[in-house]
């Protein structure tokens, strides 16, 4: 299933928190739910999400035509400090 896993922590703190950093689309939807749940879990993050972009989206629903961010890049929470940028070219 397509992941939206939203922006910044849904409440979480500790070890758990900082899968998603604070950029990125509101839109969560259930398998986003689920990935974030994998990525705390195994101390990993959306490396997209920590860094100021103009555009996140990469899908536009058909009927909607809002922007949702599915494609992500996944890293251990360990490595991020080794990027300095990330994102994904708009609607492709």
């Amino acid at each position: 299933a397509n992941a939206s896993i939203g922006r910044g922590s849904l409440g979480c703190d500790g070890e758990r928190a900082g899968a998603v950093g604070p950029f990125g689309l509101q839109h969560l939807n259930d398998a986003g739910r689920r990935l974030r749940s994998f990525m705390e879990v195994h101390q990993l993050c959306s490396l997209a999400s920590f860094y100021r972009k103009q555009y996140y989206g990469t899908w536009i629903h058909p009927c909607s035509r809002l922007p949702h961010q599915l494609d992500h890049i996944i890293v251990s929470r360990e490595d991020r400090r080794r990027f300095t940028d990330c994102g994904s070219c708009p609607f492709q």
